[in-house]
């Protein structure tokens, strides 16, 4: 910086730092709430299942942490055509992918958690920030992304044994 001092970048902070949120000026969280049947209800009465739960960390700890949480909630029964596999009300990759693109992609200038929501029929992962570049809520899931909102974060993100994120936009 201007003083002459080392300061960390915001990639750094999030790749590296056991709680990021404690040193910067964000949010970095992962909020995960289960609630009773197919609407969020909020009063005197909420339909909330348990206490929500805070998953923080480095960005690999907090997509695997957050990965695995969510699907013991997740969890519908047990499949034994040739031995146990555990069946979800959601595919299991589609829940990773969300997660992680919800993590990396998120705009960490903003101050709020990344939130998912479990619904009896449903997933819902509010990500803080806006759609980046070409990106808009009609073309979303139609075209690729002209770029990425956190490229160092990407970048390197990719370079750990076993990355969460694919790279393909």
């Amino acid at each position: 910086n201007e003083n002459g001092q080392v300061k960390p970048t915001r990639a750094a902070v999030l790749l590296f730092a056991e709680y990021p949120s404690d040193l910067m000026d964000s949010k970095c969280t992962v909020r995960v709430f289960q609630y009773t049947g197919k609407l969020e209800t909020i009063g005197e009465t909420p339909n909330l299942i348990g206490t929500p739960k805070t998953i923080s960390g480095p960005i690999i700890k907090l997509i695997k942490e957050s990965h695995e949480y969510v699907l013991t909630l997740l969890r519908s029964g047990i499949k034994i055509p040739s031995g146990f596999v555990t069946k979800y009300q959601v595919p299991e990759r589609a829940v990773k992918e969300s997660i992680t693109n919800a993590v990396i992609h998120r705009d960490y200038f903003m101050k709020r958690d990344i939130e998912v929501k479990i619904f009896e029929d449903r997933v819902e992962i509010e990500n803080p920030g806006l759609f980046p570049y070409n990106i808009t809520s009609t073309n979303i899931g139609h075209i690729r992304s002209d770029g990425y909102r956190n490229d160092l974060l990407v970048k390197h993100l990719r370079e750990f044994p076993s990355p969460p994120n694919l790279d393909q936009n």
